[in-house]
Order: structure tokens, then sequence, then C-alpha cells
């Protein structure tokens, strides 16, 4: 029940999320079976789970927030890409 004066509860922020088709974005989200799994899959389930969510907005215009998704821990540690790499791919 809402307290006396203090109006509409606020409405849960709404998200875009970055999509697997940008070029960048799927350099940077390669690999979510091999990064979903062990120490970083955390980076992986974030991103599946706003994918999911019933706050995903499809227009930019519309959100709160945005994800930029990217699996770059995992892709460190795995070996497939180097700091250097990483960093300038985030520069792009």
């Amino acid at each position: 029940r809402l307290r006396e004066g203090l109006g509409e509860p606020p409405q849960p922020p709404r998200i875009y999320v970055y999509s697997r088709e940008v070029p960048e974005v799927q350099e940077l989200t390669q690999g979510a079976s091999f990064c979903g799994k062990g120490q970083w899959g955390m980076e992986v389930h974030i991103h599946e789970w706003l994918l999911a969510s019933s706050r995903l907005v499809q227009d930019p215009e519309e959100a709160d927030f945005f994800l930029v998704p990217a699996y770059s821990i995992c892709m460190f540690e795995g070996g497939f890409f180097n700091l250097q790499k990483l960093d300038s791919m985030y520069k792009e």
C-alpha cells in the first residue's frame, strides 16, 4: 500500500541491449558456450538474463540503461585476445 503523498511507485528501469549483430559486439561476445561455464560465466548469464527480461526494450530512445555485452575477461583468460587487443576493441 502506498503512503499518502508519495504518488505512484517508480517503474523498474528499461534496458536496451546492443545486438550481437553489431560486428564489434559480435566479436566481444563470441565463445558464449565456452565462457558461460566456469569462473567468468556471469558475463554470459547476465547478458542472457537481460535478453529475457520483461524490462528489455527494442528502441534505445525508450531505455534508461544500456548494455554493450562483452565477455572480455573470459576472452583474455581463455587466450583468445591479449589485453592490448581487447583495449583496442573497446575503443573502436
